[in-house]
This record gives structure tokens, C-alpha cells and sequence, in this order.
């Protein structure tokens, strides 16, 4: 647009300040409405002591905005489809996260296979709550190329969290789940409630923090079966590939038993041996995780 029309705009717009009182506005003239949009107002009211010039600027720029606030609208239900997909996917991949600090030998396949290029999100959840049941076998999608079928519930107060590839971190408030889960590895269930917790993983590596908590999980692989009850009063964990570490108090009690592998702990103090191997007092822990 030429400047020399600006500056009319300018001129013409301020110059009449003093008649104002004087010549009160017209009635504005509605433009077409969108039809999903809501609570628009018309466009400038038009005063008969300014350019047409002025007038067709400010029209232009009104219908504009008014077609960009349109077409935001009309995406709406798109992204909240989008968000609610990701909600759901979140749900299903909960119990792997409910039960690792990190991944290591094939579940580190599995879940690096499932999830190397899923797409970076950002969340803030609460009070939030769902169920949801899932059945996938080789879908070219982040979190559906592994067979997998299950169900989960899950109730809250809040949660945050960032995820991107094998990239996840998340904090949550007060919170209670349930799942069972089959996939290519093992079947799995678990129930836990807990006060707080924040994690962080990318791959082999993790960090998790956990305030009082309980839970009960049981499972069953081709090699073998176990079940574990577990109650926190605190604790802090790290994995980095093989070597992972907890301190904490907790009564773990329960035996996992398979040909590669035993784990017997009672009142938080036990013993592992094969596959992974480690020692636990009381709640802390140290592990080396062969494959």
C-alpha cells in the first residue's frame, strides 16, 4: 500500500477529534459471519467525519483477522482429536512406564522399534480420569508396530510431561492406575496408587523420584512367572544402560522366578540373581542387568 495513503489515513483519522462530540456514530454495518464462529463484533464503527480511506483500511485488516479467527475455529475439532489420540496413547504405554526407571536388552529394542519417531508433544493434564482397551500387531505407527493388546484405567489429579522418540519425562500428583497388558515379550498386570512422582528416560538411561506409593504387579513371560507386592515410603532411582540404583525405604515382599533369571525379596531385602543381578536392603538397591 502506498505510504501517501497511510499518512491520509493518519490525518484524516486524528484531525476531527474536536467534532467527535458532535457527530456521534453511525450504526455499524455487519459483514458476513462465520459460521462457527462466536462472539465477533463488527468492524469498526464508521464515523462520517473519516476518509473512506481509513474506512477501507481498517475493513480490510478486520476482515482478515475475522478469517484467520475462522479458520483457527474450524480446526478446533481437529486438534482436539489430535490431543485426545495422544491422550490414549499415553494411557496404553503407561504400564511399561509404571514399572521401568529405563529400558535395557529387549525391552530397550522393543520400545526404541515402537517409538523412534514419535512426533514431540508437550501435556498438562488435570483432574483427568479414562479407561481404554487397544489391540495392535504391526501398524506402522509410533507405539503400534509391536503386537501388543490390553486395557488400562486411570484416575488423577495432575500430570505434566514432555515426549519426544525415545525421549519422556513426567510428573504427576496424586494418582491411582490399573492395566494388564500382553505383548510379543511377556503379559503383564499391575494396580498401583501413589502421592507424587517425576521421571525422566531416554533409552537406556533414567532417573524417577517417587513420594509414598503402592502397588502390586504380576507377570508372565515365555521363561517364567512372578508376582511382587510393593510399598514406598520414598525413593530415588538412576539406571544408566546396565547399572541402576535406588535408595529409598520400601517392604517389597514377592518372587519372580524364570530359567533366566530369580528375584526373592521380603520386607524390602532380597536377593537377584541371573539375568539381572543385584542386592536390596530395606528398599536400596543396586542391579547389573547383563542383557
Amino acid at each position: 500500500m502506498d505510504s501517501a495513503l497511510f499518512m491520509e489515513c493518519e490525518e484524516n483519522c486524528n484531525c476531527h477529534e474536536s467534532l467527535e462530540e458532535l457527530m456521534p456514530l453511525e450504526e455499524p454495518v455487519s459483514p458476513p459471519s462465520c459460521p462457527s464462529a462466536n462472539g465477533f463484533s463488527s468492524p469498526h464503527p464508521w464515523r462520517s467525519n473519516v476518509s473512506p480511506v481509513c474506512h477501507y483500511l481498517e475493513s480490510v485488516r478486520w476482515y482478515i483477522m475475522r478469517a484467520l479467527d475462522c479458520e483457527e475455529l474450524k480446526r478446533a475439532p481437529e486438534m482436539a482429536n489430535v490431543a485426545e489420540a495422544n491422550r490414549r496413547q499415553r494411557r496404553r504405554q503407561r504400564i511399561d512406564r509404571r514399572m521401568k526407571v529405563a529400558y535395557t536388552g529387549a525391552h530397550l529394542l522393543a520400545h526404541v522399534t515402537d517409538n523412534y519417531d514419535r512426533p514431540a508433544d508437550v501435556y498438562i493434564e488435570g483432574p483427568y480420569a479414562g479407561t481404554d482397551t487397544y489391540a495392535y500387531a504391526f501398524n506402522n505407527k509410533p507405539g503400534q508396530r509391536i503386537p501388543k493388546a490390553g486395557a488400562v484405567a486411570e484416575a488423577g489429579v495432575v500430570r505434566a510431561g514432555v515426549e519426544c522418540s525415545i525421549f519422556e519425562a513426567e510428573i504427576n500428583g496424586p494418582n491411582a492406575s490399573a492395566g494388564a497388558e500382553a505383548n510379543a515379550l511377556e503379559a503383564v498386570a499391575m494396580a498401583q496408587a501413589e502421592v507424587a512422582s517425576a521421571s525422566a528416560s531416554v533409552g537406556p538411561f533414567g532417573v524417577k523420584a517417587k513420594g509414598p506409593n503402592a502397588s502390586a504387579e504380576a507377570e508372565v513371560s515365555w521363561l517364567g512367572a512372578g508376582a511382587m507386592a510393593r510399598a514406598e515410603v520414598a525413593s530415588v532411582s538412576a539406571a544408566a544402560g546396565p547399572f541402576g540404583v535406588k535408595y529409598g525405604l520400601a517392604v517389597d515382599t514377592g518372587v519372580k522366578l524364570s530359567f533366566t533369571e530369580g528375584e526373592v525379596k521380603i520386607l524390602g531385602t532380597g536377593v537377584t540373581v541371573g539375568r539381572t543381578t543385584g542386592v536390596s536392603v530395606l528398599g536400596n538397591e543396586m542391579t547389573f542387568t547383563l542383557w
